[in-house]
């Protein structure tokens, strides 16, 4: 167990040093790099946990799950783990702060949070939803993957697992919509998202309508004109409206 005095150093030090909205907390057995959450400060959650045990071994927390695998060795990489004591402790120190400053670096994924495929979520056993409880800024609501790896590069939305659920439900969507879809239904027995692909599956039949008669015009004209045939006004009005029939 280090001394009182590294203990009361070791605090001063890496909290100076910590970034916006994270708190530096100690127990018996290490320390708490503690990340909070910033949209409601009466009501904070803890979105990330650096643990630091005193002999110097780290432990990672989203969401009250702990990170392993590739991403755990990412952000461990290339570090001398330390115990702390007064010789060690500026190193201690500093390997918190790198820990910390490499956990910023990923933002958390944001699952399949379009809420037009919501509707998927209860029946779906591919995932959980996710009531966002940490508040995190990303989300309002989504659903998570059974395999989701909670933390994405910066640039990205959500993970691989993630990923495959979004394009799962986005398929099954797309066949509901194919098999609940009729020109005859009438509109209001059909949800919003099927009057919408109605609406446009309506309106690409009628543009592929108007091509064909405007192509069909176009060679009844050819026609006129290369084998002279003689038509009149009302016949050719009686073709036109046969045309467009």
């Amino acid at each position: 167990m280090p001394s009182e005095a590294v203990l009361a150093e070791t605090l001063r030090t890496v909290t100076a040093l910590l970034p916006l909205h994270w708190k530096f907390i100690q127990d018996r057995e290490g320390f708490h790099a503690l990340c909070l959450s910033r949209n409601n400060r009466k009501n904070i959650s803890i979105q990330r946990v650096v643990y630091a045990s005193f002999d110097g071994a780290f432990d990672i927390f989203i969401h009250r799950k702990e990170l392993l695998g590739s991403w755990h060795d990412d952000v461990l990489r290339d570090l001398v783990f330390v115990p702390l004591n007064s010789t060690s402790l500026k190193v201690f120190a500093d390997n918190v702060i790198q820990v910390v400053n490499r956990v910023r670096k990923y933002e958390i994924c944001a699952g399949v949070d379009l809420p037009e495929l919501a509707d998927l979520w209860p029946t779906d056993n591919l995932g959980k939803i996710d009531e966002n409880p940490y508040d995190e800024s990303r989300y309002e609501r989504t659903f998570r993957s059974h395999d989701c790896a909670y933390l994405v590069p910066l640039q990205h939305w959500r993970c691989q697992g993630c990923s495959r659920v979004y394009h799962n439900q986005t398929k099954r969507k797309k066949t509901a919509l194919k098999e609940e879809l009729h020109k005859n239904t009438r509109n209001d027995y059909l949800n919003e998202d099927v009057k919408r692909a109605k609406f446009k599956s309506l309106q690409k039949d009628f543009q592929n309508a108007k091509r064909k008669i405007d192509h069909l015009q176009s060679q009844v004209t050819k026609l006129m004109n290369q084998e002279s045939v003689p038509i009149d006004n009302d016949l050719s009005e009686n073709l036109t409206e046969i045309l467009r029939d």
